[in-house]
């Protein structure tokens, strides 16, 4: 016979926030998994019939029982922040970019375009926009009105 991962014994009233976790139709999929997990821990189930019914692995299985020990259902229902995808751009060359937008205009042209940028400093043209949007700058605007020479514009 299977022996469980361990049982792990409920917090007072965790049992039925953790039923109402599961019963619930707008509870994330990923808390339901993991209330699942505890709550067949706490019924006794051997950790391969939990890896089984909840479709996940042994490890993943341990990760949440340690998490709800440790952290109770905050620990179930709050994700952890995760690092992201490394930035390849340094700030030096953001700051040029800044600069370069701000103070200098293409060689063919009124203002700069996010391909244009690019052409110029060697990055990407969605790297031009994601910084552009960061700091507030939109080149294609002109910030200045001009008044028409058309002979009938006062009328």
């Amino acid at each position: 016979m299977p022996l469980p991962i361990r049982i792990i014994p409920l917090r007072r009233g965790d049992r039925k926030r953790l039923e109402q976790l599961v019963r619930a139709r707008t509870t994330a999929q990923r808390v339901v998994e993991r209330a699942r997990i505890v709550l067949a821990s706490a019924g006794g189930d051997a950790g391969n019939t939990i890896c089984a019914q909840v479709g996940v692995s042994r490890p993943t299985v341990s990760r949440w029982l340690d998490r709800y020990e440790a952290e109770g259902l905050e620990g179930l229902t709050a994700d952890r922040p995760r690092a992201g995808r490394p930035k390849h751009i340094t700030v030096t060359d953001e700051a040029a970019i800044i600069a370069r937008t701000l103070e200098t205009a293409p060689p063919s042209g009124t203002h700069w375009s996010t391909r244009l940028m690019a052409q110029a400093t060697g990055h990407h043209h969605a790297t031009i926009a994601r910084i552009w949007r960061a700091h507030g700058l939109e080149p294609h605007r002109v910030k200045r009105f001009e008044l028409s020479r058309a002979p009938q514009f006062v009328e």
